[in-house]
């Protein structure tokens, strides 16, 4: 028996229980839910199931968030049961080994807790949080692209870029668009046209802060314990700092973002 292999395995079972139990939530939330159509549009792969009555009648206006779980997690069983892949249904048969009754329930329990357990509102906000970053990221990149299109067509001068402007990848930018996935590469790009992109302030350090959270969640090394008002202050600190962007690139440029 292996014992390692198991950390991964759960920790992609609890993180496929947190999904399963926020999408109940969504379907139970619905006016009108059948679980036939969705299937047929979300999963197709797994259509055959639908054969079973079970299945093809589900509908909202009788089955409850938790069963729609185990409506889920029971479609995926049978569909990972029917692979004509060995190692997907290694996998199936792996969800049948005990943890408690094992040798190797330190690793499972480590891989569960690296996804956060099975906590599914830690999840819901903790992938609020990784989304709303991302969010910055990607407005950072966006004003980088202006920036160098500027640097490189000088006599085309744009002070209210639009949308066209945010998008367009100039042939510098094509060179050194991989290194601006970076934070530490991007505030440095920025610099190059005396624009600051960071501040001494208490906002600032918090959202550092929820920065660091999301870096070990996004590169599964742990799910911390984050709150509500942790995804509100990220999305408000988020905002605090396009605005900084945009004034700090509008007094060294003249554009304005």
């Amino acid at each position: 028996m292996s014992f390692i292999r198991r950390i991964g395995y759960r920790h992609l079972d609890a993180v496929k229980f947190q999904v399963f139990s926020a999408m109940s939530c969504s379907f139970a939330d619905r006016p009108k839910f059948y679980f036939k159509e969705w299937l047929m549009d979300q999963f197709p792969a797994a259509k055959e199931i639908l054969k079973q009555e079970y299945f093809s009648s589900a509908y909202n206006e009788k089955d409850s968030i938790w069963e729609y779980r185990g409506i889920l997690n029971t479609a995926l069983m049978i569909y990972e049961s029917n692979s004509k892949d060995e190692d997907i249904l290694f996998r199936y048969r792996e969800g049948f080994v005990s943890s408690s009754l094992s040798d190797h329930c330190d690793e499972d329990m480590h891989g569960s807790e690296l996804a956060g357990f099975w906590d599914y509102e830690q999840f819901i906000i903790r992938s609020g949080i990784v989304a709303s970053l991302g969010v910055l990221e990607e407005f950072e990149r966006g004003v980088l692209r202006i920036l160098f299109q500027h640097r490189e067509n000088s006599e085309h001068f744009i002070d209210k870029p639009r949308l066209n402007d945010f998008l367009y990848e100039c042939e510098t930018w094509l060179k050194i668009k991989k290194n601006a996935n970076a934070v530490d590469r991007r505030r440095k790009m920025f610099k190059e046209f005396n624009i600051k992109i960071t501040a001494q302030e208490p906002w600032f350090t918090r959202l550092s802060e929820i920065r660091n959270k999301r870096h070990l969640y996004a590169h599964g090394m742990g799910a911390p314990h984050v709150i509500f008002q942790d995804f509100i202050e990220c999305q408000q600190f988020v905002y605090k700092n396009i605005l900084l962007i945009c004034r700090n690139t509008h007094r060294a440029t003249g554009i304005e973002i």
